[in-house]
């Protein structure tokens, strides 16, 4: 990048992270942008998470803090507040970047100066490293406040992304915290996001510049519908009432949301009297939700005629 070189710092949280660790770290040593620094923070692990990391600490750019489990939002804040970099970089123990995702971020945030938060989007992989899916585009960057977008689902930011560390000074300063340590359902993620974007507009590149990775290990899986209810009645109010957020979000964009949530409820259960009950919730709520409708019809029609129906539409 022309002129001044910024620093980046890298946040990787770490809980029993044995077995990606190493893959997660080369991932940032092979980056093509290469002023940056690691700042691992082992969260109490109890496997021989701290024997793989040492071998890289002799990359002084890596530096690795140990202390007793607290959870990850306090692992970031910690992260956060012994990171010496123009930017913050976050990344989980379990992710990997593809070689150029530093200098594509890089590049936005010296093109448009008033960006505070930029991110890609992701594909999924397994505990192997096979693709096992990826992030729906919506063929074209997003630019621009991004509230009503988030709360509504037609945006989905990942905590893979980088920040200015204006953006965190600010969030600490006006707010009085970054991640929040009081919210367990890993919530926390679209909490800090929903807040930055009170006061700063987010950039989202189209296009697959790092790996998910959705193993067994992930609690997400594990405790969706507490996710769900944490996002629905504490953070989305919280924001609307002390954080600016009714000047950008609508009650159409909290409908949407919940029928999102609805319709995520009833994919992810096998009880088909269920499936139908939750589908019918995620109309009610938005009656445009063309997913819902379809994974309605494929549920009460026969198989041949809602394949009609589906490429009728498409037309």
């Amino acid at each position: 990048m022309p002129g001044s070189v910024p620093l980046v710092s890298v946040i990787v949280p770490c809980y029993n992270a044995a077995p990606f660790v190493a893959e997660t770290i080369l991932s940032v040593v092979a980056q093509t942008y290469q002023h940056w620094e690691i700042i691992l923070i082992d969260d109490g692990s109890k496997d021989n998470t701290i024997d793989v990391i040492q071998p890289f600490l002799e990359d002084t750019r890596i530096k690795l803090h140990i202390q007793e489990n607290q959870g990850v939002s306090a692992t970031r804040n910690r992260g956060i507040s012994l990171a010496q970099g123009d930017f913050i970089a976050f990344l989980d123990s379990d992710d990997v970047w593809k070689p150029e995702m530093l200098h594509r971020l890089l590049e936005i945030f010296q093109k448009y100066p008033d960006v505070g938060v930029c991110g890609s989007l992701a594909i999924f992989i397994d505990a192997d490293g096979h693709p096992i899916g990826k992030q729906a585009s919506n063929g074209q960057d997003f630019y621009g406040w991004a509230s009503a977008p988030f709360v509504s689902r037609k945006l989905a930011f990942n905590l893979s992304s980088m920040v200015r560390r204006s953006v965190c000074e600010r969030l600490q300063s006006e707010q009085g915290y970054c991640f929040d340590e009081v919210i367990t359902s890993l919530a926390e993620d679209f909490d800090f996001w929903l807040r930055c974007s009170s006061f700063t507009p987010f950039y989202q590149i189209d296009d697959w510049l790092f790996f998910y990775r959705q193993w067994g290990g992930n609690a997400t899986s594990r405790i969706l519908f507490q996710r769900q209810d944490t996002v629905l009645n504490v953070i989305v109010p919280r924001f609307l009432k002390l954080y600016g957020g009714n000047k950008y979000v609508r009650r159409k964009h909290v409908q949407q949301l919940k029928s999102f949530f609805c319709h995520e409820r009833g994919s992810n259960i096998t009880v088909w009297s269920a499936k139908i009950y939750w589908f019918i919730r995620s109309i009610l709520h938005n009656p445009y939700h063309r997913d819902a409708w379809g994974a309605l019809g494929y549920q009460m029609l026969p198989k041949a005629v809602h394949r009609w129906l589906k490429n009728w539409v498409k037309r």
